[in-house]
């Protein structure tokens, strides 16, 4: 049976899995990360603001397969966000409409001590998602920050995907 490995990432702090469990494929893998976000979810601060848990899982070879993000968005409420008539039809209030996370594309440095630093491109809703991402796919010994971005242009002409990374 493979093993899978799930990673998991406060914004601030990242947790490697090194035990692993196995699992039957990577549906049973996906399962098992949903079950600890759900649990992770237990442990949301009541204050103010934005919080985010992501969760990387991760094959025996060591490649990430799947990222699994939930977040908690605490915030006030504009009254003209509580409209639920429009134009005398019923309509679902906007305020149950979820507002999309805007993509963008973050250079990550992984500050190598000698020689130059490998730099990822890393397509993602947050800095701290980039910085988890790269986190969780090279083993390292510093801290990796952002350095820059590319521009959505850009992006597009070398075929991103949302939650890849590219050496460039």
């Amino acid at each position: 049976m493979p093993r899978y490995f799930i990673d998991l990432h406060d914004g601030s702090e990242p947790v490697r899995d090194t035990v692993g469990c196995e699992l039957p494929d990577l549906v049973a893998a996906r399962a098992q990360a949903v079950r600890i976000l759900t649990r992770v979810t237990q442990g949301f601060r009541d204050e103010p603001g934005r919080q985010d848990y992501v969760a990387a899982v991760r094959d025996a070879r060591g490649a990430i397969r799947l990222r699994l993000r939930v977040s908690l968005d605490a915030g006030p409420v504009d009254h003209a966000d509580c409209t639920s008539h429009t134009n005398g039809a019923a309509e679902p209030p906007s305020i149950w409409a979820s507002k999309p996370l805007k993509l963008r594309c973050f250079l990550v440095s992984t500050d190598r001590q000698r020689g130059s630093a490998p730099v990822y491109a890393v397509l993602a809703n947050a800095a701290e998602e980039a910085l988890a991402a790269v986190a969780h796919e090279v083993a390292l010994r510093s801290k990796p920050a952002i350095i820059g971005g590319l521009s959505k242009d850009t992006v597009r002409r070398l075929g991103l995907e949302p939650g890849e990374l590219r050496l460039v």
